[in-house]
């Protein structure tokens, strides 16, 4: 991989795809940087499990739902309530 996109390479050379590359096989090579980047991996797959978990119970969508349905109500009754006062200033 590092030859074809190596800079030298007329055809398909890509300097910030090898330097990616470079970027990901230093990382690799050093224990310390490869146990830091697992570390931080587990922690991003461990946030998308729990991101799917919820997602996929069906208790979240009914909290969503029914917050949503109080957060209509509380709009309507507000709107209901800056109508009212509005005609309420016109009477007078």
């Amino acid at each position: 991989m590092r030859c074809v996109t190596h800079p030298d390479n007329q055809d398909t050379g890509d300097e910030v795809r090898f330097s990616e590359l470079v970027e990901a096989h230093n990382t690799l090579k050093d224990p310390v940087k490869r146990a830091q980047y697992d570390i931080e991996y587990k922690e991003h797959l461990n946030i998308r499990l729990d991101l799917a978990q919820e997602a996929s119970n069906s208790k979240g969508i009914e909290r969503d739902s029914d917050i949503q349905a109080k957060l209509l109500s509380l709009l309507y009754v507000s709107t209901r309530e800056a109508i009212l006062c509005s005609h309420a200033v016109r009477i007078y």
